[in-house]
């Protein structure tokens, strides 16, 4: 299997017919063989029969996990403290999303290269994770996200990475971990 799953929220959405196809040539001849289209694409059903292709109404959880509209702020140091004070005023991000970005920015400086790649070379590293979903509304979106395969992260960037985005999962957790029945 792929080690990367081809999400198709965007195809008739940000991607038209013509590029929701190259992104998707692009895919397969790189190799890829699972396509998420969850079963709430209804827009999918006549493009891929367009495309030539069949679509099988499928999600983890039985209920189209991917039905709304996703909403990005552009977290590149280039674009300011405007837009992440506009994110954080919407309810987008909060303090933890924030530090998390700062680390992700940190590590793709260290390995000269982008966030994408760095957040889904990180996901990768989950053993609960069988593939990360990449929505790509681009071809050149997808490329930069191929290039995850050729990156790696030492264990000092997971370590930061793991201890920035740590959940505090509280009572009763905490206390067992303080009584010493961590795991």
């Amino acid at each position: 299997m792929s080690p990367l799953a081809l999400g198709t929220m965007t195809f008739g959405w940000c991607a038209d017919l013509d590029a929701a196809r190259a992104i998707f040539d692009a895919y397969v001849g790189r190799g890829g063989n699972f396509v998420d289209t969850a079963n709430g694409y209804a827009e999918l059903i006549p493009m891929a029969a367009t495309m030539g292709l069949g679509v099988v109404a499928w999600s983890p959880l039985a209920g189209g996990v991917l039905t709304g509209k996703y909403r990005h702020a552009d977290l590149t140091p280039e674009a300011g403290y405007h837009r992440k004070a506009v994110a954080v005023a919407n309810g987008f991000l909060n303090e933890r999303g924030l530090a998390i970005a700062d680390v992700v920015r940190e590590v793709t400086t260290e390995l000269d290269t982008t966030p994408s790649r760095v957040a889904l070379a990180w996901t990768l590293l989950n053993p609960a994770v069988v593939a990360p979903i990449v929505g790509a509304r681009t071809q050149e979106q997808l490329d930069d996200n191929f290039g995850v395969l050729d990156i790696a992260l030492d264990p000092k960037q997971q370590a930061r990475l793991a201890e920035v985005s740590a959940v505090d999962l509280g009572f009763p957790h905490e206390t067992l971990r303080r009584l010493g029945y961590s795991s």
